[in-house]
């Protein structure tokens, strides 16, 4: 009897094995297009990644009128820079100033959420401008959270394009295109794979926390 319930006990761990294994390799795979990207963070790119409070409509608008805002102020104030580091500089040294100019954009629909303006890294899906091709992949961002930051998001180029496009996303500085290309030019990519099944366990003991 003991013989018997020992491997039976075997057979489940097993079992437990093989699924988990099986599960492991058919998330990776069958989920490349979703869990494979490049880190493009060591380019000399900055994207500019807005949040609204929600969905409601009232929160998007405010969130296109703080795009405006903050490019306005930016055209204003921000001199003309050689890489991003100089453009990072001049935002934080900027960013009391305007977390302020956003805010009062925002009063003005009767709104007084949080505002936070800071620099992160994260992932982004591939953008076409005109001919000009940004693949997926993480980069190095700006990024507006407008209260809970919970809604739908605006992203664009900070640098070195500074987000002047036209509605249809293309470059209106010819130089600014040919910068681009040449950054992901020749580029080798170097594809990351994330286990569906360790990212639902990562999550659960996160939310145990």
């Amino acid at each position: 009897m003991l013989h018997r319930n020992t491997k039976r006990r075997f057979l489940i761990w097993l079992g437990i094995f093989v699924f988990l294994f099986i599960s492991r390799n058919y998330f990776t795979f069958a989920h490349t297009t979703q869990n494979q990207y490049e880190d493009y963070t060591n380019l000399d790119l900055i994207r500019f990644h807005i949040r609204a409070e929600s969905d409601q409509n009232i929160h998007q608008q405010e969130k296109m009128a703080v795009r405006e805002t903050v490019l306005r102020y930016m055209e204003q104030n921000i001199s003309k820079v050689s890489d991003k580091s100089q453009m990072r500089r001049q935002i934080l040294a900027h960013r009391q100033d305007l977390e302020q100019t956003v805010q009062n954009t925002l009063n003005t629909y009767g709104t007084d959420a949080t505002v936070a303006i800071y620099f992160t890294k994260e992932f982004f899906p591939m953008r076409k401008y005109g001919q000009t091709i940004v693949p997926a992949g993480i980069y190095e961002a700006m990024r507006i959270d407008l209260g809970k930051a919970k809604g739908k998001n605006w992203w664009c180029i900070l640098y070195p394009s500074f987000c002047l496009i036209d509605s249809n996303h293309v470059l209106e500085n010819p130089k600014d295109k040919e910068k681009l290309e040449a950054m992901f030019e020749g580029k080798t990519v170097n594809v990351k794979y994330k286990s569906y099944i360790k990212k639902l366990v990562e999550k659960h003991w996160k939310d145990k926390k």
